[in-house]
């Protein structure tokens, strides 16, 4: 039996993993506008299970998840007349986190393995792991500029990478941001070892004061049959975007009349995404100011 003529094993685990998501086999990124002001929470949910065990889910929930999945099965097959041990281990995780720090908001992770050992029968292990994520944003005006512009340049990037380290297995990845022209960047495998990556980018004209919604996921598959001895299946999957004004892009259509950005307008997040993640050089600066602070105090106890 050919592990490549194993096509319909897949979609099985389509089933398995169950429809709470974005469909089971790819990792996908989705931008579509809503009415303004107050923005709903982020949410996640998640999905792992394999064909020992079944499959748990965790459906939309605030803030970070994690599942794991780890069967294992062991037995004697009859062979010929003779009995021969075999056994198979199914093992998916999958994580997802609405931060770390605004720009970097959301990311998912999954991994599924699956591996079978012995020398006779017809034995299989197939497991997998899905998760999204789902938050809204808004750019919202703080300041009035003397000239207000209708649409204001958001950059908008999202990395991803799909891995299938050993064995068979099928991963697939499309980013697209709806009613954008353009914006739509996608790879997917199923066969053996292999990894595609992506880091795509584009810059998007948004209209102030309204609501945008991102939704990202991710999700695997991992096959081990009982051939030639037994085989060991690892497949990864991930994502993650980033989302800020763009101020090169203002300054290069604006020219003259350009402003900074940042003095007039942000762009505010789901109220449970962190905040932003300070930079280095901001660290310092905090540092040095709460040095100051002491050495003032000390000389003003004396």
């Amino acid at each position: 039996m050919m592990i490549k003529a194993q096509l319909s094993c897949f979609y099985s685990v389509v089933r398995l993993i169950g429809r709470a998501f974005i469909p089971f086999s790819f990792i996908t990124v989705l931008l579509v506008i809503a009415d303004a002001h107050a923005l709903p929470v982020a949410t996640s949910s998640v999905s792992a299970g394999g064909e020992i065990g079944g499959t748990t889910n965790i459906g939309s929930t605030p803030g970070n998840l994690s599942l794991s999945y780890d069967q294992q099965l062991s037995g004697i097959v009859n062979y010929g007349g003779l009995y021969y041990p075999w056994s198979e281990t199914e093992i998916a995780d999958v994580s997802t986190d609405i931060g770390p720090g605004i720009p970097l908001v959301g990311s998912v992770y999954t991994e599924a393995h699956a591996s079978v050992s012995g020398t006779h029968g017809n034995i299989r292990a197939q497991d997998g792991a899905s998760g999204n994520v789902g938050f809204y944003f808004s750019v919202d005006q703080v300041k009035v500029p003397g000239a207000p512009p209708i649409t204001l340049p958001v950059y908008f990037e999202a990395q991803g990478q799909g891995t299938v380290e050993s064995g068979y297995g099928y991963y697939a990845a499309t980013v697209a941001l709806l009613s954008v022209p353009g914006a739509a960047w996608s790879f997917k495998w199923e066969g053996g070892p292999h990894t595609d990556a992506f880091d795509h980018s584009i810059t998007v004209d948004l209209q102030p004061d309204h609501q945008y919604y991102v939704e990202l996921g991710a999700a695997v598959t991992a096959l081990g049959e009982l051939v030639a001895g037994g085989t060991a299946s690892v497949a990864i999957a991930s994502i993650d975007p980033i989302i800020r004004l763009d101020q090169a892009a203002f300054d290069a259509e604006h020219g003259i009349d350009s402003f900074p950005l940042a003095d007039y307008y942000r762009i505010d997040f789901s109220p449970n995404v962190p905040a932003a993640i300070p930079e280095p050089s901001t660290m310092l600066l905090l540092g040095s100011g709460l040095i100051g602070l002491a050495g003032l105090w000390r000389r003003f106890k004396k």
